[in-house]
């Protein structure tokens, strides 16, 4: 079905599916015959008419295609994965400004309680009654357990009222949950640099520029991380970033 593009897939699922499938017949692969080995492959596919990888992977390893796909199933079978609760795939789309964003990220969530609680934290955070958003986060978290877009807001009120530990706490697990969540990282890395944790700072900053690199808040972080570590060039470039960014 992914021929003759991922694109060609119906859903996100089936994408990510077909990603997590090639990713995991490529370690088999090298597991079994090497980093030379997959490259062999690779230089084969390039000289193949038609196009595939099948009749390369039977050469270089061995065995006919059935057999590849057998032992390469059981080789899956072998390393326990399950099911996290809570994971859900983002889905992507344009976005059209601050609101509709946060639209967006009601969505996510699934119950209808834990949707209305979250909102009304939100409203109590604009008011400036953090005490009070605090605990509807936490009632919303409570309908909607593993629910990042609730951890995230969770964990940003926490922040603000300098109870950094428990912020941490929340992130961490929802890092497991959602580990490609930019603002997982952007969170880590402000918590970190205000604990003074520069190594772990940078770390959480730079993940998070993998992710999303055009958030000015991440580069500006990271500008002041090497500050304090008293690399001037680099918290200058990183600024600089942040400047141009903010200029869009």
């Amino acid at each position: 079905r992914m021929e003759p593009s991922v694109v060609k897939l119906p859903s996100p699922e089936d994408v990510q599916l077909a990603y997590a499938e090639a990713a995991s017949a490529i370690s088999f692969i090298v597991e079994r015959v090497g980093h030379e080995g997959l490259r062999e492959i690779m230089r084969q596919m390039a000289r193949e008419e038609p196009k595939g990888a099948k009749a390369s992977i039977q050469r270089v390893l061995g065995m006919d295609f059935e057999r590849f796909e057998r032992e390469w199933k059981t080789y899956l079978a072998s390393k326990g994965f399950k099911e996290r609760k809570g994971v859900t795939l983002r889905r992507y789309k344009l976005k059209e400004g601050k609101a509709d964003e946060e639209r967006m990220e009601m969505e996510e969530i699934k119950s209808l309680v834990a949707r209305n609680r979250a909102h009304l934290g939100d409203r109590l955070r604009e008011r400036g009654r953090r005490g009070a958003a605090l605990l509807e986060y936490r009632r919303a978290l409570s309908e909607a357990p593993d629910t990042v877009v609730i951890m995230t807001r969770l964990s940003s009120i926490l922040m603000e009222m300098d109870r950094f530990e428990e912020a941490l706490e929340q992130l961490t697990t929802a890092k497991t949950i959602s580990p490609d969540h930019p603002t997982l990282y952007t969170y880590l890395g402000k918590i970190h640099l205000k604990l003074g944790n520069l190594k772990s700072a940078k770390e959480a900053f730079e993940s998070s520029i993998q992710i999303n690199p055009f958030n000015p808040e991440i580069h500006r972080g990271l500008s002041k991380v090497f500050e304090q570590l008293g690399d001037d060039a680099m918290a200058a470039k990183e600024a600089a970033i942040a400047d141009r960014l903010e200029k869009r």
